[in-house]
């Protein structure tokens, strides 16, 4: 699973989009209507792999819906786990509990993590997903 942001590379190549090819050109819209186009390139790379938007034909020059592309380099992209948690015999190192999800966490800032004595901060396979996990050790 992977986390999409749209740089200011991509940002720009919004801007240049839509001054291209929109009746109101590009001096039109602000930053914060950019970032909002950024938003739906971004969820459109969630729901679809695909780093684009759509100009709706009565906003465009040519008054037809036009689908735009944003390049590679305009796209930050982040490997994301699911965050699980488990309490272990401290011993024995046996998990006591089923894991229990608990949220999501950057893949980077998770090798990161430094154990205590009280928590072990791992990852394991599941159907072919690595997972993120907690153990609390008791």
């Amino acid at each position: 699973m992977k986390q999409y942001t749209v740089n200011a590379n991509g940002l720009a190549q919004i801007r240049a989009h839509l001054a291209e090819r929109t009746k109101k050109g590009g001096e039109h819209f602000t930053d914060s209507m950019i970032h909002a186009w950024a938003e739906k390139v971004e969820q459109s790379l969630s729901d679809n792999g695909h780093a684009d938007f759509e100009i709706r034909s009565w906003d465009t020059i040519s008054g037809h819906t036009e689908l735009c592309s944003i390049t590679d380099d305009g796209i930050d992209a982040r490997d994301m786990l699911v965050q699980y948690s488990v309490t272990a015999d401290c011993a024995t190192g046996e998990w006591l509990s089923e894991p229990e999800e608990i949220g999501l966490v950057f893949a980077d800032d998770w090798s990161k993590m430094i154990d205590t004595d009280a928590v072990h901060y791992d990852t394991y396979e599941h159907d072919e997903e690595t997972r993120a996990v907690e153990v609390h050790l008791i």
